[in-house]
């Protein structure tokens, strides 16, 4: 089976994650009773190597979901990096991050066809708060092609959007990352927790996304790309 090794900035901490197929343990810890808390004071994250692995090169139908525990919020016009596959110049694919937008809070998720600019870019004002956690997840689907956004296993209307939805999302060789992107600032690096990571390569049903949002220790294997459990 592909083993892809993890990586943490700042710490000797690295484990193994397998892709596709892994064998779940007879016992299993209840939803966020154990994760990996990310110190923006540290500049912190975690990442993969694009090199270490093939089902993080997301440019068709895919979804990313998992559990978010901020310990702050962004100041004002800066972003925290929740998971992204991008850089700041032309290697950029997908990313979803927190933001506070002159006071307004809110998630942003955004795509790019090109590996340039940004083809697409959706925004879910919500006023989030430290010390709670939410499950986030979005999905895309090249049928249309749509995408979709949910807090807590409930769809929610997008704010507002920007741009078209691309039929298709470049393939970058930047690393996969949660907590920042590729040479970016540490000023937008996230701070919190973070538990039940995946990544399925299908755009998840509304019903999916409810299931995993109420047992995410036993997530489906169905067309499962990757796990992290953090425990």
């Amino acid at each position: 089976d592909p083993i892809d090794t993890f990586s943490h900035y700042h710490s000797m901490k690295h484990f193994f994650v397998a892709l596709i197929v892994f064998l779940l343990p007879s016992t299993v810890l209840a939803a966020n009773t154990a994760s990996t808390d990310i110190e923006v004071s540290s500049a912190q994250s975690w990442s993969i190597t694009d090199a270490s692995q093939v089902g993080l090169d997301l440019t068709g139908s895919h979804s990313i979901c998992g559990w978010f525990k901020f310990e702050s919020t962004p100041a004002s016009g800066a972003n925290m990096i929740l998971v992204t596959k991008i850089n700041t110049g032309t290697q950029r694919s997908y990313y979803m991050t927190a933001r506070n937008q002159g006071g307004t809070l809110r998630f942003e998720i955004g795509f790019s066809s090109d590996g340039s600019t940004t083809a697409w870019n959706g925004v879910y004002n919500f006023t989030f708060s430290t010390a709670t956690w939410y499950h986030l997840c979005y999905t895309y689907s090249t049928t249309g092609p749509t995408v979709a956004f949910y807090v807590n296993g409930s769809s929610q209307t997008l704010t507002s959007s920007t741009g078209t939805i691309p039929g298709s999302i470049f393939n970058s060789n930047v690393p996969f990352y949660v907590g920042r992107f590729a040479d970016a600032s540490s000023a937008e690096d996230y701070d919190g927790l973070v538990d039940d990571l995946v990544v399925y390569s299908a755009a998840l049903t509304s019903g999916e996304v409810s299931t995993l949002f109420s047992s995410p220790c036993a997530p489906s294997q169905t067309n499962l790309v990757s796990l992290w459990k953090f425990d």
